[in-house]
């Protein structure tokens, strides 16, 4: 018996080197040979002859006689009819082997339609398979196809692993651990990543990007990836450049997650304020080589200060308002690249360490909120610096040796640094956010002041400033924020304060001026949202254009010696939150305007010879959440209150020096509302667009107070 063989010729490809398990092989059997029968001489029917003539009518077929009609089958009944050797004998021969040749011919045509068939369908997946091949290669060129085969990924994985623990991105045992994170990344990237990186050799691009993908997809696990609040398309079967999203803030549009360069290399990781949570930072972040931006703020992230020293290029960490303790480092002056630092409101601890003098190329430094002890001192040579956020620690200290020419945001408050205000800080140019208070600063109001177009925000509130306020603070035209409350100033208000036509906010309450109207160059500073001049020794009556300060949502006239009565115009301050006029010496009813102004939640008129009731304030449907008068009778009970209020959420009577007896001091920081680079530094300064302080200023001033 012959055989014949049929392999598909992808089959011979693909299991080249000996592999020929699971082929398909076709067989065509030639075992039916056709077999002319010899007939005894003893046939009574046959002759000779006509024997002769049949024999040689075959024999002729099978040699193909030119002189016979060449057939490639058996000869017909019809041929044998015609013959003269149709005899009885003749024709049973002829049946017989007419039988066995049309069997024959009958399983030949049978094993050509199966070869047939066979070869097509060969053809047919071999020619799909190309196409398929060729659509994942047009997808990535770089890539491998996967075969689904346990052994390809078992390798894969095996060349993986050794790949990363060669180049000293990890170790081995937590390769090979698989509960830990190492080993899911390396799993993910030998089988579960459809995009299918090349493994390069060694210091080639290939190799890097491999490494920077293992690494990203390492921090995906080791951070539950899974419950982030954007996933950035991390894990997608795409470049890693492109795990990210684009976010539009007042400031711009910003891409956040994974940044590259154009030659396909990370720089920037940004994951902030997105449910990042973790026990450390990975040490293999160190392995982005070239990561110039590292924001990972806003997370619930423990541990200590991570090690990142070998990331040569890293010039703006953020880890502020995270979970990370411990103190900071010595070793923090060794990323001498460093142009952001930003630690603050975390739960690190301690003083600030000497080696940050080393940090030459540092603009913005924010160790806010860290309860640091010590002196100031380690900062003061910073001359680069841009942006410094020292608030609510406990360090000491003066000012007198800072060199800080470059300085656009300075907020020192909350501390216990002492001194005066040094002339280089006063009349720096380029200030724009002066914050000192609460401190102990001393010594006369600055006088040293000189045009400065900069100047936005100046509070020296809570500190023992004493003298007059200087008729220069004109010269600070462009002035948002002036906070000059609870100290020991005296003296009168200058009339140059009404240059300062862009204030809105005006905070002088708690010194002790002389006594003074409340005189009219204060009706120029129509854009004031907040005057807070509580205690400030002020007579007279309150003047009309007081109610037409549209904009006003707080006024605190508290404390002061004002009479008179309260105009009904007060009705038309539609943005008015905040309405303290107690503990002055106002006559008259209460104005049922009042009722018509929807914002109001503080209302305090006590202490005052205020009477009537409050009917169309109590139907008004107000959230009042203070509202405070003199509804409570005598203490001998001989008078009735002097207000009928059922609605008042306290009653006072003259008799109660006590009662309201608080500040009602504002206890928020307003200068997070001003969209200065701190409440907006969890984008570097090097990404803002042009305007973008001015689009979030007008963004916060939509804000209401303590919002």
């Amino acid at each position: 018996m012959s055989t014949e063989n049929f392999t598909d010729e992808n089959d011979i490809e693909k299991n080249k080197g000996g592999e020929t398990e699971g082929l398909t092989t076709f067989a065509l059997d030639d075992d039916d040979e056709c077999e002319i029968e010899d007939v005894g001489d003893d046939s009574d029917d046959d002759s000779v002859e006509h024997r002769q003539t049949i024999q040689k009518m075959f024999l002729n077929a099978e040699k193909g006689d030119d002189n016979y009609n060449i057939h490639d089958q058996l000869p017909s009944v019809e041929e044998v009819k015609a013959s003269n050797a149709y005899l009885p004998t003749a024709r049973l021969l002829a049946k017989g082997h007419r039988r066995k040749m049309l069997l024959t011919v009958l399983g030949a045509a049978f094993a050509a339609i199966v070869l047939s068939v066979t070869i097509s369908v060969g053809v047919f997946h071999s020619e799909n398979k190309n196409k398929n091949n060729h659509k994942k290669q047009n997808r990535n060129p770089q890539a491998t196809p996967v075969v689904d085969s346990n052994t390809y990924v078992k390798d894969r994985f095996e060349k993986i692993t050794t790949f990363i623990f060669d180049h000293h991105v990890s170790t081995l045992p937590n390769l090979r651990n698989s509960h830990t994170p190492e080993f899911r990344a390396a799993q993910f990237l030998a089988g579960g990543d459809a995009y299918n990186a090349t493994i390069g050799e060694y210091f080639s691009d290939e190799a890097r990007q491999l490494v920077e993908r293992y690494v990203l997809a390492l921090f995906y696990y080791q951070t539950s990836g899974v419950n982030w609040d954007d996933d950035f398309k991390f894990l997608h079967p795409i470049d890693h450049c492109n795990w990210h999203s684009k976010y539009t803030t007042p400031q711009g549009t910003f891409i956040k997650g994974v940044v590259c360069d154009e030659n396909g290399f990370v720089t920037s990781l940004d994951l902030s304020n997105n449910n990042v949570k973790a026990e450390f930072v990975p040490y293999e972040v160190n392995s982005l080589k070239g990561l110039t931006s590292l924001h990972l703020f806003g997370n619930p992230i423990s541990g200590v200060f991570p090690d990142l020293y070998d990331l040569k290029q890293l010039k703006s960490l953020g880890l502020m308002n995270t979970d990370i303790a411990g103190t900071l480092p010595h070793s923090i002056g060794d990323m001498t690249q460093l142009t952001t630092l930003a630690l603050g409101r975390t739960k690190m601890s301690s003083t600030i360490p000497r080696s940050i003098t080393q940090l030459k190329n540092l603009r913005i430094l924010g160790l806010d909120g860290l309860g640091l002890t010590g002196p100031i001192d380690p900062v003061l040579g910073l001359e680069n610096l841009e942006a410094l956020y020292l608030e609510d620690n406990l360090l000491s200290g003066d000012l007198a040796a800072s060199n800080w020419k470059a300085m656009k945001e300075l907020d020192l408050s909350n501390n216990n640094i002492a001194g005066t205000i040094p002339n280089q800080i006063i009349q720096n140019t380029n200030l724009k956010v002066l914050d000192l208070h609460s401190n102990d600063f001393f010594g006369s109001f600055p006088r040293e002041i000189f045009a400065n177009d900069a100047m936005e925000y100046f509070a020296i509130q809570n500190n023992r400033f004493m003298g007059t306020i200087t008729d220069r603070i004109g010269y600070l035209k462009n002035l948002k924020h002036f906070d000059v409350s609870s100290n020991l100033l005296t003296g009168t208000f200058p009339d140059t304060m009404s240059l300062l036509t862009n204030l809105v906010s005006l905070h002088t309450s708690g010194n002790t001026f002389s006594r003074q109207p409340m005189r009219n160059f204060f009706a120029a500073l129509s854009n004031l949202k907040e005057m807070s001049m509580k205690g400030n020794s002020f007579t007279g009556t309150i003047p009309d254009y007081i109610m037409n300060m549209h904009n006003l949502e707080l006024l605190d006239l508290d404390g002061n010696e004002l009479k008179g009565t309260i105009s009904t115009f007060i009705g038309i301050m539609k943005n008015l939150h905040h309405l303290m006029l107690n503990r002055n010496m106002l006559s008259g009813t209460i104005p049922s305007e009042i009722a018509k102004l929807p914002k109001l939640t503080t209302v305090l008129l006590d202490g005052n010879n205020l009477s009537g009731k409050t009917t169309e304030i109590c139907n008004s449907q107000h959230n009042l959440q203070h509202f405070i008068t003199d509804c409570f009778p005598s203490s001998n009970m001989e008078t009735g209150p002097e207000v009928d209020c059922r609605c008042c959420t306290m009653c006072c009577n003259d008799e109660a020096l006590s009662c309201n007896d608080k500040d009602w001091t504002s206890s928020y920081d307003p200068s997070y509302t001003y969209g200065y680079i701190r409440p907006a530094y969890d984008f570097s300064l090097d990404q803002a667009q042009p305007e973008w302080q001015k689009k979030a200023q007008q963004e916060s001033y939509a804000l209401p107070p303590g919002a």
